[in-house]
């Protein structure tokens, strides 16, 4: 948050499966508890620029998140 920031948006599409675009996020303990059981986690790895903060995913992060949300399919994005 702050004069240049937005909040992160991501969504959950829920019909006979479920997906996960998770936009721009970090890995947050909770992400499993928020998102519930998704089929296809559409996850972003890696962004801009050489140093990543803790709000982006690079690899090892998007790997932990697809651990956790245990996705039948994981699809890495923005990269």
């Amino acid at each position: 948050y702050g004069p240049r920031r937005s909040p992160a948006l991501g969504y959950v599409l829920r019909g006979e499966s479920t997906t996960y675009f998770a936009g721009d996020t970090g890995l947050f303990d909770e992400m499993a508890d928020v998102v519930g059981p998704c089929d296809v986690a559409l996850l972003p790895v890696g962004g801009w620029g050489p140093y990543l903060g803790s709000g982006h995913l690079d690899a090892s992060r998007a790997a932990r998140a697809a651990a956790r949300l245990a996705p039948r399919c994981a699809v890495p994005v923005h990269y």
